[in-house]
């Protein structure tokens, strides 16, 4: 009856905590994950292991923000690229082997519902945007599709479009930039089609603290407290 549609946890660990806890509760019939499971913050292996072990049914891609650091080809001049550095110097084996793994989009059906699942958009599946007030493109429809699911963004919408066709974007776990700090999640019911975000919070005082023992990114703590909408720096 439910589908868990998650996205952007961005390796902060308290956060993607909380928001398991939070869906179990729904007992959803599968939990997608759009991508960007790190970067960002510091809890890269935590994360992945959190994701191995999940007896939750699964379907996970990889974000712009994972790729990199699965090359190992990280770029002095990528933004935030020493974070990704720092994720990638703290994954274990099976952790970084589990993140090679993922693949950039997904097709899957659910109770006759047909799914693609993208972290950008399916015209440029790792770094394609969909805000809140554009629209999405009509050739990424067909008769084929039910729900496209996105992340990339970290902004919660749903556009309903040709077709019957939906496209949600849950917003993000881990760095919410809709102006509500609390991590945003998704909750579909396959039967009626509604679609609630949940927003559910976690402890970021305590989460700030720890980073700022790490000595980490500044721009990024901040991130944390944002209280109002627009890119991750304003």
């Amino acid at each position: 009856m439910y589908v868990a549609l998650l996205a952007d946890i961005h390796a902060n660990l308290p956060a993607f905590e909380v928001v398991l806890n939070d869906l179990a509760q729904y007992s959803p019939e599968a939990v997608v994950i759009a991508g960007d499971l790190l970067g960002y913050y510091c809890d890269a292996d935590e994360v992945i292991k959190k994701i191995c072990v999940s007896k939750l049914p699964l379907l996970v891609i990889c974000g712009n923000h994972d790729v990199p650091i699965v090359n190992g080809n990280i770029s002095k001049d990528l933004a935030y690229g020493h974070i990704l550095k720092h994720n990638l110097d703290h994954l274990s084996c099976d952790s970084l082997r589990y993140l090679k793994s993922l693949k950039a989009k997904i097709n899957f059906e659910i109770n006759g519902l047909r799914f693609r699942v993208y972290h950008g958009t399916p015209n440029n599946p790792l770094n394609g945007r969909l805000y809140p007030d554009t629209n999405p493109d009509p050739k990424w429809f067909d008769a084929e599709t039910d729900v496209i699911v996105l992340g990339h963004t970290h902004y919660p919408f749903v556009w309903r479009g040709p077709d019957s066709t939906i496209t949600i974007n849950p917003g993000s776990v881990g760095q919410p930039r809709d102006g509500i700090p609390a991590p945003s999640w998704a909750l579909l019911n396959t039967q009626t089609m509604n679609i609630s975000f949940r927003r559910i919070d976690y402890d970021r005082f305590s989460y700030s603290q720890k980073l700022d023992d790490l000595d980490w990114d500044e721009r990024a703590i901040k991130a944390l407290f944002k209280n109002k909408r627009g890119p991750m720096d304003e």
